[in-house]
C-alpha cells in the first residue's frame, strides 16, 4: 500500500523540487516530516542557500533555525 509520504515525495521528485516549505520551517524531500510533523500547511519547495533565507536574522539564527544548511522556500533562489 502506498502511504501519504511516498505520494507526496513523487509529486515533489515529478514536479523537480527540493523539498517542502513551511511558514517557519521546511524539509527536504529524503527527510519528509521530520518528528512526525504534520504537513497540511506545508507547499512544494526548493532549497535556499542560508544568506537567501534572511528575514532580518543573522546567518547564525539562519543555520540553527533551518539545520545549518540552507532552508525551503515556495520559490527558487535567484542565481547570485
Amino acid at each position: 500500500m502506498t502511504t501519504v509520504r511516498q505520494i507526496i515525495a513523487s509529486y515533489l521528485l515529478i514536479g523537480r523540487f527540493d523539498g517542502l516549505a513551511g511558514d517557519e520551517c521546511g524539509c527536504a524531500l529524503g527527510d519528509l516530516f521530520p518528528c512526525d510533523s504534520c504537513p497540511d500547511q506545508c507547499v512544494p519547495g526548493y532549497r535556499w542557500e542560508c544568506e537567501g533565507c534572511k528575514v532580518g536574522e543573522s546567518d547564525e539564527s539562519c543555520e540553527f533555525v533551518y539545520g545549518g544548511s540552507g532552508c525551503y522556500r515556495a520559490t527558487k533562489q535567484e542565481a547570485s
